[in-house]
């Protein structure tokens, strides 16, 4: 894993399955890891209006419309990674960076992030069907327990 001074959401600007930085890969799956865990690095002073929509099915839909004061640069990297994991039909790593996006893109481990849960299951709507594409689908695997966690306590 990598230290949150070593990994930083720049690298999200650059639409790579997998890059090299100083000798090391850092792949999508990396990254979406990081950012799921909180390790990753906040821009201060990067103010942007972000506006982006994009229908996809299984609640995946990105409607997003916000003015950022400290985050833009995340924001719009982390629709690259939107765009990534659609384009790979990556559900539940779409429901997920759609939600951290909604977060103004903030540093927190969101696997012990209540509200990341409230809002999963806000979003299902006791739609256990849901729920299971999201995790079946989702190319991390805490990610993916995550789901599957919320699925069990339905």
């Amino acid at each position: 894993m990598f230290s949150a001074g070593i990994l930083s959401l720049f690298f999200l600007v650059v639409v790579e399955l997998s890059l090299s930085v100083s000798g090391l890969e850092i792949s999508y799956g990396d990254v979406l890891h990081n950012i799921l865990t909180g390790n990753i690095t906040n821009y201060k002073d990067s103010f942007g209006v972000i506006e982006y929509y994009s229908e996809q099915p299984f609640s995946a839909t990105a409607n997003i419309s916000m003015a950022s004061i400290d985050n833009a640069k995340v924001l719009n990297g982390t629709i690259q990674l939107y765009e990534w994991a659609t384009f790979g039909q990556k559900w539940g790593d779409a429901v997920f960076l759609n939600l951290f996006m909604k977060y103004n893109g903030q540093a927190y481990n969101y696997l012990e992030f209540d509200d990341l849960k409230n809002d999963l299951i806000k979003l299902a709507d006791g739609n256990s069907t849901l729920l299971s594409i999201w995790a079946q689908s989702s190319s991390d695997e805490d990610l993916s327990n995550l789901y599957y966690s919320l699925l069990q306590s339905e």
